[in-house]
């Protein structure tokens, strides 16, 4: 199934994340995809939602740009990055396996941040 997205960019540190977006509703829904996964994977699920929904590459994966540093907190942090990007104040923060524990990390950083 072929999902209408818009695709779009923004930096975090040294580093560009690529993100696809996807309906825009009210409700920000950001979805982190697990290891050997990446954005497209995640489409059809926002596409299902009424939300304002964003699903990124992680750094090295995808169309996102490779980096030096792949720690969590790094990744974690690029999440915040793309909310910023788009003006997110706070965002349901939705994650797969490597995604979640990146997702996990950053709620637990910032719990103002997520829904």
């Amino acid at each position: 199934m072929s999902v209408a997205h818009q695709p779009g960019r923004c930096k975090s540190g040294d580093v560009e994340i690529f993100y696809r977006r996807v309906n825009r509703g009210q409700t920000p829904i950001l979805f982190v995809h697990g290891l050997s996964y990446f954005s497209w994977d995640w489409l059809e699920a926002a596409a299902a939602l009424q939300g304002d929904c964003v699903c990124l590459d992680m750094r090295g994966f995808g169309d996102s740009g490779w980096a030096k540093d792949y720690s969590v907190p790094a990744m974690a942090g690029d999440l915040g990055a793309v909310m910023d990007h788009l003006g997110w104040e706070k965002a349901l923060v939705v994650g797969h396996s490597m995604g979640g524990r990146n997702s996990a990390y950053f709620a637990a950083k910032n719990p103002q941040r997520v829904a």
